[in-house]
Protein backbone atom coordinates (compact mmCIF):
# COMPACT_ATOMS: atom_id res chain seq x y z
CA UNK A 1 0.00 0.00 0.00
CA UNK A 2 2.85 2.39 0.78
CA UNK A 3 4.37 1.68 -2.63
CA UNK A 4 1.04 2.60 -4.24
CA UNK A 5 0.95 5.98 -2.47
CA UNK A 6 4.56 6.67 -3.38
CA UNK A 7 3.80 5.91 -7.01
CA UNK A 8 0.72 8.19 -6.97
CA UNK A 9 2.38 11.05 -5.10
CA UNK A 10 3.29 13.18 -8.17
CA UNK A 11 -0.28 12.99 -9.47
CA UNK A 12 -1.73 13.87 -6.07
CA UNK A 13 0.61 16.84 -5.68
CA UNK A 14 -0.30 18.10 -9.14
CA UNK A 15 -4.01 17.99 -8.24
CA UNK A 16 -3.44 19.92 -5.02
CA UNK A 17 -1.29 22.60 -6.67
CA UNK A 18 -3.66 23.34 -9.56
CA UNK A 19 -6.70 24.41 -7.55
CA UNK A 20 -6.94 27.76 -9.35
CA UNK A 21 -6.94 29.66 -6.05
CA UNK A 22 -3.36 30.89 -6.44
CA UNK A 23 -2.60 34.54 -5.91
CA UNK A 24 0.49 36.52 -6.80
CA UNK A 25 1.60 40.05 -6.08
CA UNK A 26 0.82 42.72 -8.61
CA UNK A 27 -1.14 45.94 -9.09
CA UNK A 28 -4.70 47.23 -9.38
CA UNK A 29 -6.09 50.67 -10.15
CA UNK A 30 -8.35 52.09 -7.45
CA UNK A 31 -11.14 54.00 -9.15
CA UNK A 32 -13.36 54.84 -6.18
CA UNK A 33 -13.01 55.47 -2.45
CA UNK A 34 -15.95 56.70 -0.38
CA UNK A 35 -18.68 55.92 2.12
CA UNK A 36 -21.58 55.51 -0.31
CA UNK A 37 -22.43 51.94 -1.29
CA UNK A 38 -24.52 52.98 -4.27
CA UNK A 39 -21.79 55.35 -5.45
CA UNK A 40 -19.32 52.44 -5.35
CA UNK A 41 -21.64 50.25 -7.42
CA UNK A 42 -22.20 53.12 -9.86
CA UNK A 43 -18.44 53.57 -10.30
CA UNK A 44 -18.06 49.85 -10.87
CA UNK A 45 -20.81 49.83 -13.51
CA UNK A 46 -19.37 52.91 -15.24
CA UNK A 47 -16.01 51.15 -15.46
CA UNK A 48 -17.54 47.88 -16.72
CA UNK A 49 -19.31 49.68 -19.56
CA UNK A 50 -15.96 50.90 -20.92
CA UNK A 51 -13.80 47.87 -19.99
CA UNK A 52 -16.00 44.74 -19.86
CA UNK A 53 -13.03 42.36 -20.01
CA UNK A 54 -11.31 43.64 -16.85
CA UNK A 55 -12.31 42.40 -13.41
CA UNK A 56 -13.42 44.81 -10.71
CA UNK A 57 -13.39 44.34 -6.95
CA UNK A 58 -15.40 46.11 -4.26
CA UNK A 59 -14.12 45.98 -0.69
CA UNK A 60 -15.57 47.51 2.45
CA UNK A 61 -13.42 48.75 5.29
CA UNK A 62 -15.65 50.59 7.73
CA UNK A 63 -16.82 53.23 6.90
CA UNK A 64 -15.55 53.28 3.28
CA UNK A 65 -15.96 51.33 0.08
CA UNK A 66 -13.13 50.85 -2.40
CA UNK A 67 -13.49 49.85 -6.03
CA UNK A 68 -10.38 48.48 -7.69
CA UNK A 69 -9.93 47.31 -11.25
CA UNK A 70 -7.62 44.93 -13.04
CA UNK A 71 -5.04 42.32 -12.17
CA UNK A 72 -1.72 43.60 -13.48
CA UNK A 73 1.65 41.96 -13.02
CA UNK A 74 3.61 45.16 -13.61
CA UNK A 75 3.14 48.73 -12.47
CA UNK A 76 3.56 49.87 -16.07
CA UNK A 77 0.40 47.98 -17.13
CA UNK A 78 -1.54 49.55 -14.25
CA UNK A 79 -0.16 52.98 -15.12
CA UNK A 80 -1.43 52.59 -18.69
CA UNK A 81 -4.98 51.92 -17.46
CA UNK A 82 -4.78 54.78 -14.97
CA UNK A 83 -3.86 57.17 -17.79
CA UNK A 84 -6.85 55.97 -19.84
CA UNK A 85 -9.20 56.58 -16.89
CA UNK A 86 -8.20 60.13 -15.99
CA UNK A 87 -11.18 61.61 -17.84
CA UNK A 88 -13.71 59.17 -16.29
CA UNK A 89 -12.73 59.23 -12.60
CA UNK A 90 -11.46 62.00 -10.35
CA UNK A 91 -9.08 60.23 -7.96
CA UNK A 92 -7.09 57.27 -9.24
CA UNK A 93 -4.45 55.35 -7.35
CA UNK A 94 -2.30 52.37 -8.16
CA UNK A 95 -2.47 49.82 -5.37
CA UNK A 96 0.03 47.00 -4.94
CA UNK A 97 -1.04 43.74 -3.34
CA UNK A 98 -2.25 40.25 -4.07
CA UNK A 99 -3.97 39.81 -7.41
CA UNK A 100 -5.65 36.96 -9.22
CA UNK A 101 -3.31 35.95 -12.02
CA UNK A 102 -4.80 35.90 -15.50
CA UNK A 103 -5.89 32.50 -16.72
CA UNK A 104 -3.41 30.72 -18.99
CA UNK A 105 -4.47 30.62 -22.62
CA UNK A 106 -4.57 26.94 -23.65
CA UNK A 107 -4.09 27.89 -27.31
CA UNK A 108 -0.54 29.04 -26.51
CA UNK A 109 0.61 25.53 -25.55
Amino acid sequence: MIDTFIARRPALNKTILNTGDETVYGYRVQIFFGSGRQAAYDAQEKFRQEFPDLRTYITYSEPNFKVQAGDFRTRLEAEKLRNELTQMFTSLFIISGKINPPKADPSND
